[in-house]
């Protein structure tokens, strides 16, 4: 029993890896264990994940083409300069969509080499925390991320954080030209900084904790941006960021991948951020925790 259950859990991980549509007939199949197929599933994607693909072409032709072969919904706007595709997996059957949305693709578009890919975990479960202590402990963790501590240990989080989010990305940087406390190469990227090297809660977002917010500042009388920088660490309410915290959304995104349509690299950009996002919301809870502990708001 136990070989059978380790024989299907790696045929879902295998199917999920590289080819949805083999899901298909596992669950097909009379004999399968149902729970199973869902718990190898939540392994891989234990958060509802959705992807942003930027591409060249024309998105209206996309739309009909995708709508004329599925009835789903598929979200394709001009975003950021370009047409961007967005689509959500939950499930299985989303998976097998996604793989055949990206065929589509391939057939009538281009992979945006200026572009990149976007990936929202959802982290709306973890905000929802019905103890009022717990949910508080949370958002001070979240802000001394990305606002307001400048302890070594926050430094050090937010160094774990990124450099994480580079390297499931395959991106690296000129250590030696690198600028931290702004967090771009001012060499090579002068011009146009993108996204760059921080952890930013979108300044229209910082309204959802407008009472913490309230509270810090009133206590500490600092200039948290002035600090940062300092210390170096970049400061930032832009959302064009490595990482971005979209309390409006419920999610944390991820926007250090380069464009492709290849399957594959999507599904391998979606697990990995996964274990992020759960690294992340465990770094949130201990900062939380250690700044309560010590009958401080801001880590410093």
């Amino acid at each position: 029993m136990k070989d059978n259950t380790y024989c299907l859990a790696q045929r879902v991980k295998a199917a999920v890896m590289l080819q949805p549509s083999l899901i298909e007939g596992i669950l097909n199949n009379k004999s399968t264990n149902f729970k199973i197929v869902e718990s190898s599933f939540r392994r891989l994607l234990p958060y509802r994940t959705s992807v942003e693909i930027e591409f060249i072409g024309d998105q209206d032709l996309l739309k009909h083409k995708i709508s004329k072969i599925f009835d789903i919904p598929t979200n394709i706007s001009y975003d950021c300069g370009g047409p961007e595709l967005r689509y959500s997996i939950r499930n299985c059957e989303d998976l097998i969509n996604l793989y055949n949305i990206l065929s589509i693709l391939k057939r009538n578009a281009k992979v945006d080499t200026d572009g990149s890919i976007h990936i929202h975990v959802d982290i709306r479960k973890w905000l929802s925390d019905s103890n009022p202590k717990i949910k508080r402990l949370k958002y001070i963790g979240l802000l001394n991320i990305t606002t307001f501590g400048y302890s070594n240990i926050v430094y050090a989080c937010i160094n774990e954080i990124l450099n994480k989010s580079a390297d499931i990305a395959n991106l690296h940087i000129d250590q030696d030209t690198f600028n931290y406390s702004e967090g771009y190469d001012p060499v090579h990227n002068s011009s146009d900084i993108g996204n760059i090297r921080a952890i930013s809660l979108f300044r229209n977002e910082k309204l959802y904790l407008e009472h913490l917010l309230r509270e810090i500042m009133d206590k500490y009388n600092y200039n948290f941006k002035k600090i940062r920088k300092e210390k170096g660490i970049a400061y930032t309410y832009s959302k064009k960021t490595w990482i971005n915290v979209r309390l409006a959304f419920g999610s944390i995104e991820i926007r250090t991948f380069p464009c492709s349509f290849d399957y594959e690299t999507i599904i391998g950009f979606m697990i990995s951020s996964n274990k992020l996002v759960k690294r992340i919301l465990q770094i949130f809870e201990y900062l939380g925790n250690e700044a309560i502990k010590d009958n401080v708001l801001v880590l410093k």
